[in-house]
């Protein structure tokens, strides 16, 4: 919709397994910045969800809100995933 409206440059947007495939906004979004030439920048490629309630590990992360990857392997497939998707 931003996209759409407005002339950016560039986006920054989080481009994960996880929440790519929920509600389908991530390719939407992803789609109308290629079609209009907008670069497209990942973040939180390692993002596995929002964090459960009541994680004991939540408190290593004081500070982020989603359940980060930190599995080696699980990690580098998700970051496969994230640069396969065309960000530039």
């Amino acid at each position: 919709a931003g996209v759409r409206r407005y002339d950016f440059d560039s986006i920054l947007f989080p481009i994960n397994f996880a929440t790519f495939f929920q509600g389908d906004f991530g390719p939407r979004v992803m789609a109308a910045a290629k079609s209009r030439g907008v670069a497209r920048l990942a973040l939180k490629a390692m993002a596995r969800q929002h964090w459960p309630k009541e994680d004991p590990l939540r408190t290593q992360y004081p500070k982020c809100w989603y359940q980060p990857l930190t599995d080696r392997n699980e990690a580098k497939l998700a970051l496969y995933f994230t640069l396969s998707q065309s960000v530039t």
